[in-house]
């Protein structure tokens, strides 16, 4: 592919992306994923009882997109730094590729997942 190629592909992805992640927020906005019947539980706290660390994240996405930054927090303290860090890993996409940055990322949120399921960390677990 030549160089204009491959910017117009990235450019039509970065649009799709828009796009799917518009119409997610408009229908978590209008739809509470709490009262809803058609949205998916978490499959691995529906089998086993314990929160992964996505668990609380459409509940948290919903209450942030109504104004509600604690609610927010209440269903998932990791979501707020996370969707920061998913800017800056936009902003500057070179730091996305250092593994050094993926190890971090993927030890944080295996911690936050144990840390949730344990007596001493109510507070983490979603409200």
């Amino acid at each position: 592919l030549t160089m204009r190629e491959r910017s117009a592909a990235k450019l039509l992805l970065w649009g799709a992306a828009g796009v799917a992640a518009a119409g997610a927020a408009v229908l978590l906005y209008f739809v509470d994923p709490a009262e809803s019947a058609w949205l998916p539980g978490c499959p691995l706290r529906t089998l086993t009882g314990l929160n992964c660390a996505g668990c609380g994240g459409t509940r948290g996405i919903h209450a942030l997109l109504h104004g509600d930054v604690a609610g927010c927090f209440r269903m998932n303290a990791l979501l707020l730094p996370l969707l920061a860090l998913a800017g800056l890993l936009a902003w500057k996409p070179r730091l996305a590729a250092k593994p050094s940055v993926a190890l971090c990322v993927a030890a944080v949120i295996i911690l936050y997942s144990v840390a949730r399921n344990l007596p001493c960390f109510p507070f983490l677990a979603p409200h």
